[in-house]
């Protein structure tokens, strides 16, 4: 006889990664047809707001009292939505940083009454985003580079997460100034890339800041070692998912044979 299970109010932990850099929310629990199936948050480099994710997630689990179905789709859908959020949200920091001002330090009131974003429903913006719907940002012509200086202005403004490797290689060479900062911050090139860069262009991006002469510290080594581990993780997380909801959902996955 299957064991009963727990309320949902105190199902779930914490998952650590492998390297102790990042954590996330995890429920594990057994399908309709007792096949152990998983609801994973976001990872986060912060464990209290990983464990801020469990409990938003069994929040909304127990809403539903015994119907233990219920309360694992809402879980599902809850976590469905903190990927959303954190997906969105990486979007708001490139835009902050492109325009030269850092997340902790900005005014979120060009948002109105909505500070975390201007997307009102953010399944639907999710959903259109992976449509090709939303358009990507168009990235100003390609400047003619006369000086140094102007070299240096064009590494401030590049889009890492948009723009591509050529892009990149070709200001360098016209010897932009690698450890240059923007105005009123600390945000270099080699910050700009190891946050933004897609996992595809983002070890190109670095070794060319490297070999112009970008000055790496220790700090950095271990981002780019955070980033290249959940990149790796990411990908197979969004392809379980993104791509095959039934091993997340207790109706799915009672339809499997």
């Amino acid at each position: 006889m299957p064991k009963k299970a727990s309320a949902l109010a105190k199902v779930g932990d914490v998952e650590e990664c492998e390297t102790g850099l990042t954590w996330r929310a995890h429920v594990q629990y057994r399908s309709p047809d007792h096949k152990k199936a998983h609801i994973y948050g976001p990872w986060r480099t912060d464990q209290t707001q990983a464990q801020k994710d469990l409990e938003d997630m069994r929040a909304c689990g127990a809403l539903f009292g015994e119907d233990r179905a219920g309360g694992l789709e809402a879980m599902t859908a809850e976590a469905r939505r903190i990927q959303e959020r954190a997906a969105h949200d990486r979007e708001i920091r490139l835009a902050r940083l492109l325009s030269g001002s850092s997340g902790s330090d900005s005014d979120d009131s060009d948002f109105g009454d909505n500070p975390e974003g201007y997307i009102d429903d953010p399944s639907e913006w999710w959903q259109d985003l992976q449509d090709g719907k939303i358009p990507k940002p168009e990235i100003p012509p390609k400047k003619e580079i006369t000086n140094p200086s102007e070299a240096t202005e064009a590494l401030m403004k590049f889009d890492a997460f948009h723009e591509d490797t050529a892009e990149l290689r070709r200001i360098l060479e016209l010897r932009a100034d690698p450890n240059a900062t923007l105005p009123n911050s600390k945000i270099r090139p080699l910050d700009n890339v190891l946050t933004w860069a897609p996992a595809d262009r983002i070890a190109a991006m670095r070794e060319l800041l490297l070999e112009h002469g970008a000055t790496e510290t220790d700090e950095d080594k271990k981002y780019w070692k955070l980033r290249q581990v959940n990149d790796a993780y990411e990908h197979r997380r969004a392809k379980a998912f993104y791509e095959d909801d039934r091993h997340l959902s207790p109706i799915g996955a009672a339809m499997q044979l």
